[in-house]
């Protein structure tokens, strides 16, 4: 989800800011961008970090970041992933709060997540938003969506898959759902194979006491 995102951003000319509340977020952002900057066609556009995308790192403090950034990015990310002073990057410069921000997507697994972020960002500060969870996660989601609340809501790798097929941009997500099928299939092959050997052994077991 994230490569998609991202590379769609870029085609469109976007400005991207990342941030993460997990600790390996940022990380993931990056292998995501390097595996964007991959593309020749987004290598060509001679993107600059800091001018047309930044990563601000993690902070520590779940939905309090979330409050904190509604007054002040600057509060909650002094500096950028690699150290450099918040106000000496050109594309955050000028960005104080969400009101600065046109539109965002939460990636999450967990907590903190899209419920955190749609309670505070989207209801006390009017952040638009949209999202992408794990399969497990998505049912969750859609009362947020059916809200408006969630503009837009990616579920599991059928979600990425979807996005991919949406942008035109075939990658991990339709690659992976072969797999995923082919695994599915395997589980209920099994499940039915399990079931007609319980079944079985009940009626030879009735048969013998017979």
């Amino acid at each position: 989800m994230a490569e998609s995102i991202i590379r769609v951003c870029f085609e469109k000319d976007l400005k991207v800011i990342v941030m993460g509340l997990w600790p390996q977020g940022p990380q993931q952002a990056n292998l995501a961008l390097e595996k964007v900057f991959q593309d020749s066609t987004i290598r060509a556009k001679e993107l600059q970090y800091g001018r047309d995308y930044v990563n601000l790192g993690f902070q520590t403090g779940n939905e309090f970041v979330i409050q904190r950034m509604g007054s002040s990015f600057e509060s909650m990310f002094p500096s950028d992933y690699e150290g450099t002073p918040y106000k000496e990057i050109p594309l955050v410069r000028n960005v104080r709060n969400f009101s600065n921000i046109d539109f965002s997507v939460n990636l999450s697994a967990g907590f903190p997540g899209t419920v955190e972020w749609v309670q505070i960002a989207v209801d006390r500060y009017g952040l638009p938003m949209g999202a992408g969870n794990t399969a497990v996660q998505a049912p969750v989601m859609y009362a947020y969506l059916n809200a408006g609340q969630l503009e837009g809501l990616l579920g599991g790798m059928s979600g990425a898959a979807e996005f991919e097929a949406v942008t035109e941009y075939q990658a991990k997500g339709t690659k992976f759902m072969l797999s995923q099928s082919f695994a599915h299939v395997v589980v209920i092959a099994f499940v039915i194979i399990g079931n007609v050997a319980f079944f079985r052994s009940g009626r030879k077991s009735k048969l013998r006491e017979n």
